[in-house]
């Protein structure tokens, strides 16, 4: 029995080794030009927060959450696709490194509203 499986496995991976030979001839890989490639990623250097949300429209970010998290508000900046999904074909409107987003900062008066 021992003998039986070994020889299922064996043809099995000759099998996979045929395929993937016949696949990588067969379907060429396309590279997009090195001139559409950022010379450097955002993500080299700073510090990073990555910040998950789960519903759509807009969301606070308190000072103190952000200091928190060790960024100074007035110096920070948020990157990132939207939520979108990226395209499928990376040669149509392809951004190489995270888009800045608008940030809005609002300042009030710890103890509430206040009128003009």
């Amino acid at each position: 029995m021992k003998q039986f499986y070994h020889t299922i496995f064996r043809n099995y991976l000759a099998v996979m080794a045929i395929a993937v030979a016949i696949f990588s001839v067969a379907v060429p890989a396309h590279a997009l030009d090195v001139s559409t490639y950022a010379a450097s990623s955002r993500l080299a250097s700073g510090n990073w927060v990555k910040v998950r949300v789960t519903g759509t429209g807009m969301h606070l970010i308190s000072e103190t959450q952000l200091r928190s998290w060790g960024l100074e508000p007035s110096r920070t900046k948020v990157y990132g696709y939207g939520g979108k999904r990226l395209p499928d074909r990376l040669d149509t409107d392809y951004i190489d490194d995270m888009p800045q987003n608008s940030v809005g900062i609002c300042r009030w008066p710890r103890s509430g509203f206040s009128t003009p």
